[in-house]
């Protein structure tokens, strides 16, 4: 008995330091990703791009500038910030610059349920001081995703290129074709609205697109797509062409995340929402 205590304790110390080590890991890249994001907000752009890691991993800003004769920003977070994330590092980019010519919301079609802390995810993203862990800030399923991957960059660059390394691609078989989603949160229609009154005050072309999601999965988001109307306000319109499916050979390591080596292909067609030219292809 003695020695089945011990071997009990023994496991659940070890698990402790485990699940301590992978925290300050994630925290890692988290804190980096918000850094080299913030760092963007002192350049000028015509288009500000913010939204979740679906479009982290979508969209190419230097190629979609060349593309498209705009000055493309990419503010990608991830999904622990949804929607009030893309309010607050829209309010920061604004009272530097000005309004740009257009603003793009990008969700993932299973962030916009999520309902979010707005007061700590603002104070995240304000002041590095005040830093709030992703696990800290939504749900259990979202940490369990934060800590496996967290795991797998544990002595790399958390950072590739642009925005987070990602770890090995998904196998379409290991995705399952339906999702059980629930309305949007009403943390995420508060910040839709924040961000329609900056759009209506400053007279800017706002959007709100579903990032790309696999192919596998569209039966079952077309359905939840046609209920988002009803709670978005009418300065953001629906951009009704996305999401982008993503075939099974060009996943990455979520069922919303393309895979690095498809990102170009992809950028173009963000680049042909931005400003439609000849040839388009979505």
């Amino acid at each position: 008995m003695r020695s089945t205590l011990i071997s009990f304790f023994g496991t659940a110390v070890l698990g402790l330091l485990l699940i301590g080590g992978v925290n300050a890991q994630y925290r890692t890249v988290e804190r980096e990703l918000i850094a080299h994001q913030k760092a963007k907000l002192d350049r000028r752009a015509d288009v500000v791009f913010v939204g979740d890691s679906s479009l982290g991993n979508s969209l190419d800003a230097e190629l979609a500038s060349r593309l498209s004769g705009k000055v493309v920003a990419n503010l990608a977070l991830t999904g622990a910030y949804a929607v009030p994330g893309c309010l607050e590092m829209l309010q920061q980019y604004i009272a530097r610059h000005g309004a740009p010519q257009q603003i793009w919301i990008v969700q993932a079609i299973d962030v916009l349920e999520r309902q979010i802390d707005a007061r700590r995810v603002a104070q995240t993203l304000r002041d590095a001081s005040l830093f709030e862990s992703a696990f800290k800030l939504v749900d259990l399923r979202e940490a369990t995703a934060a800590t496996q991957q967290a795991l797998l960059l544990q002595g790399q660059d958390p950072l590739d290129g642009d925005y987070i390394r990602q770890a090995a691609p998904l196998h379409a078989a290991d995705i399952p074709a339906d999702l059980k989603l629930l309305p949007v949160s009403l943390s995420n229609v508060k910040a839709l609205r924040s961000i329609a009154n900056l759009c209506r005050t400053h007279g800017i072309r706002c959007a709100l697109a579903i990032g790309p999601n696999a192919r596998k999965q569209e039966a079952v988001a077309r359905a939840y797509i046609e209920t988002i109307p009803k709670v978005l306000p009418a300065a953001v319109r629906l951009e009704g062409r996305t999401p982008f499916w993503i075939d099974d050979d060009q996943l990455g390591d979520s069922p919303n995340h393309v895979h690095p080596r498809y990102r170009a292909q992809y950028t173009e067609k963000w680049a042909c929402l931005i400003a439609p030219r000849a040839g388009c292809r979505l």
